[in-house]
């Protein structure tokens, strides 16, 4: 199994992760964390995309003002 680097608890703005899921394809070695939302959805995160998700999906998006 791989090694993963963000312990159960840990949590990245809206999600907390809950579980680490290793590797779902063995080409790639991608590694999957399940993640639960503050709205209470849970979803599965890839490793590499857990720190810049916001959310589930929940959230609204933030309009930048120029």
């Amino acid at each position: 199994m791989a090694k993963h680097k963000y312990p159960i608890g840990y949590k990245f703005n809206k999600l907390t992760i809950i579980e680490f899921l290793g590797t779902k394809d063995k080409k790639t070695h991608h590694c999957y964390y399940r993640c639960q939302c503050e709205c209470g959805k849970i979803i599965d995160v890839l490793s590499q995309h857990i720190q810049v998700q916001k959310s589930c999906g929940c959230a609204p998006r933030q309009i930048k003002k120029i």
